[in-house]
């Protein structure tokens, strides 16, 4: 069943040329007839043929598909002169009662499918394409207003019979339909494609237009890397594409694709992760601490992606792809209670690992991107958020293929911009691809001097403390980490250090006030006022952090960073805020 759904998704394109093969093919039959002897009474006209070929094809398709599948379409055009044929709102529709006896028999395919044309425009029809129907040879086909959507409810039943097909070629799938097919034009003009999964997941392709030329299909092709979905030349485009997660709180959407397949190029624009409803409204959702993330990416080109994996191997293979002024933002609500499990496996390779389709990009640059971190602190009642603006960078060796990930062996990333929109940042990271699913990285940041009013607007909300005086002149940070914990190496130097604890009012006043006898003995007996001090050598801290198992990647790297801080300026990590 599954290698009869191929024919039968390439757009009713073949099963429709087949209609009007047989509808000209008795037409040419009938004159014949009517040549050979005066004495045969007149043949029927073309025009009361067509309910009978209309009927036969529906037949045809009926039984082709074990009965799943009926078609209908309102009409014919032929034009023997001109080797042409239209054909006009076209329609295939599975049968229920069909598809629940095949499920009974196990032989349901994963894929059904609903497939409305508004007209087909067949043009190149000739004597060869009538005799031998497993070979098609057409001149062009022009689609208008397909409307194709694909309910994919994978059966256990056909799981052999889809880990076969993995290292098939497109062709070796479809040479049970035809031996060959060549047509020089095709033209897909708003196009609708609708994917439909389980829990009611749904993904819409909106305003899709094609164009291929020189489309050849045999065995010859099915290796040749310098065509795209066996053509020598294709563009395709689509814009509003949406989709929504599982869990209903995210929006996936794409404003528009340009995709130039010969030149192997892709051009996204205005492409967005975002979360449904307001900060407020998502929480509202959570049972637990989760994070909150909106993502935008307004611009993403891709270069050198093999279309010939993409087509036969289903994986996203490109030399480069290049991001534009993206942003992403991640929230998280300390008020909510924490999980046992939360996010234990969401790190980036781990993220990418629980993407469904196969990737491996070489290189992604970064420019002007911003990222920033926030949480909203029950204990001070405030949102904190930190902030690293203008990244420009390299990540590479990006792949969730096991075997393209074994050989990279890491993930690494270089990365300078901003901190807090002032200061100046570089950082390294590196992901252990070998041990990703413990999560093992490293990373390494450096920031040049940092003004204390900057860092007031960290420490006040998130730390509890308001910095009086006080400049940081210089930090580093080290850190390597897995799943559960981290080991930290920081050096932060900084002189004149004087800090005034920080406790919220009652209720819903979201003003603090502040501690100030604490202060002064915390300031006179605890904090480390300098670093170096006096005339000593710099304190580097190495110190751990566990971490929480609502806390993302970057909610995890800023505590890490917040638990050297503590130690360095002798503070207890209490003044870290509730995790």
């Amino acid at each position: 069943m599954r290698k009869k759904r191929f024919a039968l998704y390439a757009l009713i394109i073949i099963v429709l040329a087949t209609a009007a093969f047989i509808f000209i093919r008795s037409r040419l039959l009938n004159t014949t007839k009517t040549n050979a002897s005066s004495t045969i009474q007149n043949p029927t006209s073309p025009i009361d043929l067509r309910p009978a070929i209309i009927a036969k094809l529906q037949s045809l398709i009926k039984t082709g598909s074990d009965g799943l599948y009926n078609l209908s379409m309102q009409e014919i055009e032929p034009d023997i002169v001109a080797s042409t044929v239209d054909i006009i709102n076209a329609k295939l529709t599975p049968d229920s009662l069909a598809l629940k006896h095949l499920d009974s028999l196990q032989q349901a395919p994963d894929d059904v499918y609903t497939i409305s044309v508004d007209t087909l425009h067949i043009t190149g029809i000739n004597i060869d394409d009538l005799l031998h129907t497993s070979d098609i040879r057409l001149d062009s086909i022009t689609v208008s207003k397909p409307v194709i959507t694909c309910d994919h409810q994978p059966k256990p039943y056909n799981r052999l019979q889809r880990a076969k097909e993995q290292d098939e070629t497109l062709y070796q799938k479809l040479a049970g339909q035809i031996k060959s097919a060549v047509i020089q034009s095709i033209i897909v003009r708003k196009c609708t494609y609708i994917s439909k999964q389980k829990g009611n997941k749904q993904k819409i392709f909106n305003d899709v237009t094609m164009q291929a030329s020189h489309l050849q299909i045999d065995s010859s092709t099915q290796y040749d890397k310098q065509r795209v979905f066996f053509s020598k030349q294709v563009n395709i485009s689509c814009n509003n594409f949406m989709s929504r997660t599982a869990d209903s709180l995210y929006f996936f959407k794409i404003g528009s694709i340009q995709i130039d397949a010969t030149q192997r190029s892709l051009a996204a624009q205005q492409v967005a992760y975002i979360p449904r409803g307001s900060k407020s409204q998502f929480e509202k959702r959570l049972q637990y601490q989760d994070n909150r993330f909106n993502m935008q990416f307004p611009k993403i080109i891709a270069r050198n992606i093999d279309w010939w994996a993409l087509t036969n191997n289903e994986s996203f293979t490109t030399d480069e792809v290049e991001l534009y002024n993206a942003t992403i933002e991640d929230y998280v609500d300390r008020r909510l209670p924490e999980t046992g499990t939360g996010n234990i496996r969401d790190f980036p390779p781990q993220l990418l690992m629980e993407v469904p389709v196969k990737m491996n990009i070489k290189t992604l640059r970064l420019h002007k991107m911003n990222l920033s971190y926030e949480e909203f602190n029950p204990s001070s009642n405030k949102n904190g958020t930190i902030s690293f603006n203008n990244i420009d960078g390299t990540i590479s060796n990006i792949s969730n293929i096991p075997a393209v990930m074994s050989k990279y062996a890491y993930t690494k990333a270089t990365l300078k911009g901003l901190f807090m929109n002032s200061v100046l940042l570089t950082s390294n990271f590196s992901f252990d691809l070998k041990k990703s699913s413990t999560g093992n990285f490293s990373m390494q940041m450096n920031v040049d001097s940092i003004d204390k009013d900057v860092l007031n607007s960290i420490a006040e909300p998130l730390g509890l403390f308001t910095i009086k005086t006080g400049k940081v002149t210089k930090a580093g940070v080290k850190i390597k980490g897995d799943n559960y914990k981290s080991e930290v190496n920081l050096l932060m130097l900084y002189n004149d250090l004087h800090l005034i604890p920080l406790k919220k009012n009652e209720g819903n006043d979201t003003s603090m006030h502040k501690k100030t006898v604490i202060g002064f003995f915390a300031n006179t007996f605890i904090i480390k006022n300098n670093n170096p001090a006096h005339d000593n050598d710099p304190r580097i801290i190495n110190t751990n952090a566990n971490r929480s198992p609502s806390e993302a990647f970057f909610g995890f790297i800023w505590k890490s960073i917040l638990t050297g801080i503590l130690k360095t300026i002798g503070l207890p990590e209490k003044f870290g805020g509730k995790r």
